[in-house]
C-alpha cells in the first residue's frame, strides 16, 4: 500500500520503480509518472464518480491514487 498522495514524494516512487528494477521503453516513449504534484494535477480535474479508462498505466502509479480518489 503506497502512502497518501499528500505524503508521498517523488524520491518514494523512484525507490519504488528501483526496487522492482523498472524501466520504461524509450523506443515506445514509455515514461512514468513519479511527481506527486503532477499526479494530484490530473486527479482534482477528474469529478468525483467519473468513469475512467487509463491506457498504458506503466507503474500503476497515477491508478492507484486515481481509484483511491474515484472509490471515495
Amino acid at each position: 500500500m503506497l502512502p497518501d498522495i499528500d505524503a508521498v514524494t517523488r524520491d518514494d516512487l523512484m525507490r519504488l520503480i528501483t526496487k522492482y528494477r523498472l524501466r520504461p521503453i524509450k523506443r515506445l516513449s514509455q515514461h512514468f509518472v513519479v511527481d506527486p504534484t503532477v499526479i494530484r494535477d490530473i486527479i482534482k480535474h477528474v469529478p468525483g464518480g467519473s468513469r475512467v479508462l487509463e491506457v498504458g498505466t506503466g507503474i500503476g502509479v497515477l491508478t492507484y491514487y486515481l481509484a483511491g480518489w474515484l472509490l471515495r
